[in-house]
């Protein structure tokens, strides 16, 4: 194993874990919320709610190469405190070691770390962040768990699959630009 630490590869949180079959994950998920994610169209994505000790989250699957297969996990806890996140930051860093990379901003609005594991072919990438005014995201503290080389399986069946799609979604004829009219606010 290499990467962040010497710890094992994390592959689940909140009873969800990668590389499993969507549908063990019922209990959980808003059947309507169902949707490709945009520009990642070989993932679906659905929200899902009542994990506990999480508000709310998504849950990223294959549609390609492994039909159903959880490839990310994306979870906001209940608890959004500054006091709350300095010590679930300890409890990361004490089982996982320590991140991989920096992410948030220098003025820590966004608190963001990032963990990187890899076991062979398996890659796994952690990120946990808090806001705390940052109005473009989401208040509170968040995490993420992504199976990257699950994403990639997706994408390249997706591209093999579909070779010219990117091509067909161009616009045929796009318009003019008439100096700077239309392209600053008024």
């Amino acid at each position: 194993i290499s990467g962040a630490s010497s710890a094992q590869i994390p592959s689940q949180i909140g009873g969800i874990e990668l590389n499993t079959d969507i549908k063990q994950y019922e209990a959980y998920i808003k059947p309507r919320t169902k949707l490709p994610i945009r520009f990642m169209e070989y993932l679906d994505e659905v929200e899902i709610s009542n994990v506990p000790g999480f508000k709310s989250g998504y849950i990223a699957y294959g549609n390609c190469a492994t039909p159903g297969a959880v490839a990310r996990i994306k979870l906001k806890y209940k608890n959004g405190s500054q006091k709350f996140f300095d010590k679930l930051f300890k409890e990361y860093k004490s089982r996982l070691g320590k991140p991989s990379e920096w992410l948030g901003d220098p003025f820590h609005v966004v608190t963001a770390w990032k963990w990187a594991f890899t076991d062979g072919d398996t890659r796994v990438n952690l990120y946990l962040q808090h806001n705390t005014s940052d109005a473009e995201q989401k208040f509170g503290t968040s995490v993420k768990l992504t199976m990257v080389n699950l994403i990639e399986t997706e994408r390249l069946c997706f591209e093999k699959k579909y070779p010219d799609y990117r091509e067909t979604t161009k616009v045929a004829n796009p318009a003019k630009v008439d100096g700077w009219k239309g392209m600053i606010p008024e």
